[in-house]
């Protein structure tokens, strides 16, 4: 059987304690030193449960070492995806490198496309002053006096000396 003839008190109790934290809650924290005396209330609560529920916690979910990683196979795991990751870049990056290789040496072709041009791609190894050295030889066909471009479509200069 339910009464009706409540306490004043009691039928609005929910009302006033609600309506006291939505007061509370925007009040400056400056404002709100009293209310630590209710946060000590509630530690002596909790305290005591807090120790069992985090051994219980440990012993379900490892603890991890100081690397981060859980076991020496997901250790391994996460090292083998970073070097998976490396090789990609790299593979991507000679990717657009070679892009932009047959596009020069197709630039160029279109320059002069009646012009015997052997073209030949080489790395420099070296540069003093006006000097450019680059690795290859007279079995290439390059003789002193060939004509040197760049990117296929810029001028550099003559072969100076061959060897």
């Amino acid at each position: 059987m339910v009464r009706t003839n409540a306490h004043p008190l009691v039928r609005w109790s929910l009302p006033i304690v609600i309506g006291a934290l939505v007061i509370t809650s925007v009040l400056p924290t400056r404002m709100l030193g009293w209310a630590g005396w209710f946060s000590e209330q509630a530690w002596v609560l909790v305290s005591p449960i807090a120790q069992p529920i985090t051994m219980g916690v440990n012993t379900i979910v490892p603890t991890r070492g100081e690397s981060g990683f859980g076991s020496e196979r997901e250790r391994e795991l996460v090292d083998e995806l970073e070097r998976v990751r490396v090789r990609l870049r790299q593979s991507e990056q000679r990717e657009a490198d070679l892009e932009a290789l047959v596009d020069q040496l197709a630039r160029g072709a279109a320059l002069l496309p009646n012009t015997e041009v052997t073209q030949l791609v080489r790395p420099r190894i070296g540069e003093a002053g006006d000097t450019l050295t680059i690795r290859t030889g007279t079995g290439e066909g390059v003789d002193a006096g060939t004509v040197v471009t760049a990117r296929s479509v810029q001028l550099i200069g003559r072969v100076a000396e061959a060897g």
